[in-house]
């Protein structure tokens, strides 16, 4: 049990680096976006959907493609992350990933009618989201894993 922990630690470690590691290049994408959709006039909002969609991704495939080596042969020898912080910083950061995609989650059940029909059968807003926040960590873990 304890290396499936520590490997969950090193993982959520990993993880919260890399996603600290790419703000800057996540705010320099935002940014872009926003001033390609100033200089279009008057878009629609299927073509303001799509450069905010494709900013999205974008920025979400960043830290995924950080770690990658370089492809052009060129090697930065020495190279170490903008800042580190403590390796438990890393698991409070993957359970605050995880509460505010369940409140995403919850939110979008909200649309739907699904969360009166749950609170009305005696279940809390308290268990709905907790249950929610494990749900995102459990498929998490098994993507992972």
């Amino acid at each position: 049990m304890a290396i499936v922990v520590d490997n969950g630690q090193a993982l959520a470690q990993l993880f919260a680096e890399r996603m600290l590691n790419s703000v800057g290049e996540g705010i320099v994408i935002a940014v872009f976006a926003w001033l390609l959709l100033r200089l279009l006039s008057r878009q629609s909002s299927s073509t303001r959907f799509a450069v905010w969609f494709s900013a999205l991704i974008a920025i979400a495939a960043v830290p995924i493609f950080e770690g990658l080596p370089p492809t052009s042969g060129l090697t930065i020898v020495g190279a170490s992350p903008a800042f580190r912080l403590p390796g438990a910083w890393a698991v409070g950061i993957f359970a605050a990933w995880a509460v505010l995609s369940a409140c995403g989650a919850v939110r979008r059940d909200e649309d739907k009618g699904l969360v009166e029909t749950w609170l009305s059968s005696g279940i809390s807003r308290l268990r709905l989201l907790a249950t929610r926040s494990i749900f995102f960590a459990g498929l998490s873990a098994a993507v992972v894993f």
